[in-house]
């Protein structure tokens, strides 16, 4: 799905917003792991975030939104979830999404998207 929702925000959002996955995922040597964590990675970080200039706000300030992606059955883990509520208490926009459909529903509110022809 995960591909899905980058091809839509590829012609969905409006120039010079710029989106970008960290790549947390999978497995890695313990060694590795560490090194991340000394560098700043934070476990449990979104699958996207989203940096949008005011101009293509709804709210007229510069924004940064943040998107977990999970398919229908999928459940967030325990570092997932402090991410989550760290985010939301420092006033970010956050959601859990399981579509492409409830991505657009949670960024369409928010930025002048483009208008996408089906």
């Amino acid at each position: 799905m995960q591909y899905q929702v980058v091809n839509y925000l590829d012609v969905s959002l409006p120039n010079n917003c710029v989106y970008h996955h960290s790549p947390n995922e999978g497995k890695r040597h313990i060694n590795y792991i560490n090194r991340l964590k000394k560098l700043g990675t934070k476990y449990g970080w979104p699958d996207l975030e989203i940096c949008v200039p005011m101009e293509h706000t709804t709210s007229g300030n510069a924004e940064t939104f943040f998107i977990e992606l999970k398919t229908k059955r999928g459940s967030m883990n325990a570092n997932q979830k402090l991410r989550r509520d760290e985010l939301i208490e420092a006033g970010q926009q956050w959601a859990l999404c399981r579509s492409v459909d409830d991505v657009e529903a949670f960024l369409r509110p928010l930025i002048k998207l483009r208008v996408v022809n089906e």
